[in-house]
């Protein structure tokens, strides 16, 4: 061994030591990194989490960025699944949540006493009926339960500020508790000012984008129906969106089929012709001045002349 001229080992001797592998003799920087070894993206999504630890991922939210209609669709099955496996004698709420309608439990018909074979009958299917209704009952109030845990802060205070919430709360309403967190999320909230709504629904169309998956034609077509007259087609724009919440996409995919739709389309709430002060007009054009038909002669060119007027 080479020793320096103090005496010393110089640092560089080639040899560890002791609890250090770094020949160097620094600090064993692998080790550090060993003990110190963690995922290097440790902060969790600040996105919310349903109370349901199996389906914690599928929950009503408001967060911005998502998609109403898929959240709202995608949750619900989700839910319908997980109670129709879980829980006693549930099968018909898979389908049940998704369509938001459950089968309709009718009492059966009262019969002839005497008629001995009827009436034997009759008590096994009241039997039936009560037996159902008591397992509806106890479901409707689990899954009611599961549902409001399954909803964000923002959803639960919308739905609660809703006039028919007491109601719905007190009878276990769960399809009804899914038609508010459905209203509160794609309309902002279930009880509602004009003038809130009104600029509510032009923030939301000045976000509107074209998605990744979206075609040029798809984009535009939207905004076509989007920007239309909301007194003529407003009930049209309503109803593409409650069946596309239903599973039937039928928004148009190119603007002339937009507007061929728009063209075609019959308001429940539009006459056929309206009548005009003079004749009649089967249609009136966008951007005519003040109505007037071809029979509205001389009105206001006549206007302010005196008897002496030239």
């Amino acid at each position: 061994m080479t020793e320096a001229s103090d005496g010393s080992t110089p640092p560089g001797d080639g040899k560890p030591q002791k609890g250090n592998s770094n020949p160097n003799g620094g600090p064993d920087n692998r080790n550090n990194r060993r003990r110190n070894r963690h995922p290097r993206n440790t902060n969790r999504s600040n996105r919310y989490e349903g109370k349901c630890e199996p389906i914690k991922r599928s929950v009503y939210d408001v967060t911005a960025g998502t998609n109403s209609t898929d959240l709202f669709a995608n949750t619900t099955k989700a839910i319908a699944e997980y109670i129709a496996t879980e829980y006693d004698d549930a099968g018909e709420y898979r389908n049940g949540l998704v369509e938001l309608s459950l089968p309709t439990l009718t009492k059966p018909e009262d019969v002839d006493v005497s008629d001995t074979l009827n009436f034997e009958i009759w008590k096994l299917d009241m039997r039936d009926f009560r037996d159902k209704s008591k397992k509806r009952v106890k479901n409707n109030a689990k899954a009611f339960a599961l549902i409001l845990g399954q909803c964000s802060r923002a959803v639960r205070d919308r739905v609660e500020a809703s006039s028919e919430w007491n109601d719905i709360n007190d009878e276990s309403d769960v399809i009804g508790l899914l038609k508010l967190i459905c209203q509160s999320i794609f309309t902002g909230a279930t009880t509602r000012k004009k003038g809130q709504s009104l600029a509510d629904a032009e923030l939301a169309f000045y976000g509107f984008r074209q998605g990744d998956r979206m075609t040029n034609s798809e984009f535009l077509a939207t905004l076509l129906i989007s920007m239309s007259d909301p007194k003529r087609y407003g009930q049209l724009a309503a109803d593409l969106e409650n069946e596309h919440t239903r599973g039937t996409d039928g928004y148009p995919t190119n603007v002339t089929t937009a507007y061929d739709m728009l063209v075609n389309y019959k308001s429940p709430n539009t006459p056929k012709f309206q009548p005009q002060d003079s004749g009649m007009a089967f249609y009136i054009e966008a951007g005519s001045h003040g109505g007037r038909g071809r029979g509205d002669r001389g009105g206001r060119s006549n206007a302010g002349r005196g008897r002496g007027g030239g």
